[in-house]
C-alpha cells in the first residue's frame, strides 16, 4: 500500500506555492495551512522527514512500515520548502530546510571518497517505495547501488534524481555551503558511468554513451535528474556538467519524439521536455 505523504503530498505543497506566485491569489489560503503544518510536523528534530504512525489512518501503511523515512520524500519536502521560502519569505522555512540538510548529510546519506548516495535497502519489503525507505533503525543494507533500473519504479534516479536540485536551489536562494556540498556529492555520484547508457542495448557505434548522457528506461527518473544536475551545473557554474544535461536532454527527445519533443511520462502519461 503506497502512501501519499511519503513523496505524492509534498508535490503537492510545491505546486500550490508556484501556483499562488503565479495568479497572486490568497483563496483558502488559511486552510491551505492547515495542511502545511501537518506536512512539516512530520519533520524530525534530527532533520529527517517522516511518514508517522497513526492508528487511526491505515492508508498510511500497515505498522510495520511505520515510520519511515522515504528517500523520494526528503527531495520533494525540501523542494516544496524552497517554494514556500520564497512565496512567504518567513524564516520558519529557513530553519527547516536547513534542519532537513544537516538531516539529509547525517541521517540518510553514505558518504564515499568524493561522492554521496542514498541506500536503496530499507527494512521494509512491501514495495519497492517501502524498500527505499529508512527507518528508525537507519538503513538495512549500505551498500551502493550498482545500477540504474534498481530502486521504486526500477529507476534509482526516479528515488534519488530530484535531491541534488533540491539543495543546489536551497544553496542559491540562502547561501547554505552545506547544501551546495551535499548537492556536489550527489551529482558525483548521479553522473558516474554506470547509470547511464541502456545496458540492454550498449552504445551507439563509436560513441561512449556513458560520456554523453545517453539513457533509456524510466522517462520521469531520467528527465527529472537532468534537471536537477542542471541546477547544480547552474549553481556551481559546471559547464561541463551543463554540456552533459544538454546532451541527455538532446538523446531524450530524439529517442522519444523528435518533431514534439515529447515522451510517456510517470504513469505513462505524456510529459514534454520543453
Amino acid at each position: 500500500q503506497f502512501s501519499p505523504l511519503m513523496a505524492c503530498q509534498p508535490k503537492a505543497m510545491e505546486a500550490m506555492a508556484m501556483e499562488r506566485i503565479m495568479c497572486g491569489s490568497t483563496q483558502g489560503l488559511e486552510k491551505e495551512s492547515e495542511m502545511l503544518h501537518m506536512l512539516t510536523s512530520h519533520i524530525g528534530a534530527e532533520g529527517v522527514y517522516w511518514v508517522p504512525r497513526y492508528e487511526e489512518r491505515p492508508w498510511l501503511g500497515s505498522a510495520d512500515t511505520l515510520p519511515r523515512a522515504n528517500v523520494h520524500g526528503q527531495a520533494r519536502m525540501i523542494r516544496a520548502m524552497n517554494i514556500w521560502y520564497q512565496y512567504t519569505g518567513n524564516p520558519v522555512w529557513k530553519e527547516l530546510v536547513d534542519r532537513m540538510v544537516e538531516g539529509l548529510d547525517q541521517k540518510i546519506l553514505v558518504h564515499k571518497d568524493d561522492y554521496a548516495y542514498a541506500p536503496i535497502y530499507g527494512w521494509f519489503e512491501e514495495s519497492d517505495y517501502f524498500r527505499a525507505s529508512s527507518s528508525e533503525k537507519g538503513w538495512k543494507d549500505t551498500k551502493e547501488p550498482v545500477n540504474e533500473k534498481a530502486g521504486e519504479e526500477g529507476s534509482l534516479f526516479n528515488a534519488q534524481g530530484h535531491t541534488p536540485g533540491a539543495l543546489a536551489n536551497w544553496y542559491r536562494l540562502t547561501g547554505n555551503e552545506q547544501a551546495l556540498e551535499l548537492s556536489g556529492q550527489l551529482a558525483r555520484f548521479l553522473t558516474k558511468p554506470k547509470f547511464w547508457a541502456d545496458s540492454g542495448t550498449g552504445n551507439v557505434p563509436g560513441v561512449n554513451g556513458a560520456e554523453h548522457a545517453h539513457w533509456k528506461g524510466h522517462y520521469t527518473g531520467h528527465i527529472n535528474t537532468l534537471r536537477a544536475l542542471l541546477e547544480y551545473a547552474v549553481a556551481a557554474h559546471d559547464t561541463q556538467l551543463k554540456e552533459f544535461v544538454r546532451e541527455g536532454y538532446e538523446w531524450g527527445r530524439k529517442y522519444y519524439f523528435s518533431s514534439w519533443g515529447m515522451g510517456g511520462g510517470c504513469c505513462g502519461h505524456p510529459r514534454l521536455l520543453g
